[in-house]
């Protein structure tokens, strides 16, 4: 688990890494590898793009960081 300077840390490098064209699916997969858990990554993708709550959970639940809960979940598909 991050503390809360490493978490601000963190968003400030992503925002720094947003901004030069990285991908939100590859800053949502280095989100995960850090500890962050999926609430932290919608609230993170919140704060990156300003968008909504229900936006947030959308791409954080379609996002291949978080792909294997999706389908535990059952609504992935079968490979």
């Amino acid at each position: 688990m991050l503390s809360k300077e490493q978490h601000a840390e963190f968003l400030a490098n992503a925002k720094k890494e947003l901004e030069a064209g990285v991908d939100v699916n590859v800053l949502i997969g280095s989100m995960r590898r850090n500890g962050f858990t999926p609430v932290d990554c919608i609230r993170a993708v919140i704060d990156l793009l300003g968008c909504s709550l229900a936006e947030a959970t959308e791409k954080v639940a379609s996002s291949p960081a978080w792909s294997d809960l999706h389908r535990r979940a059952g609504g992935g598909t079968a490979s």
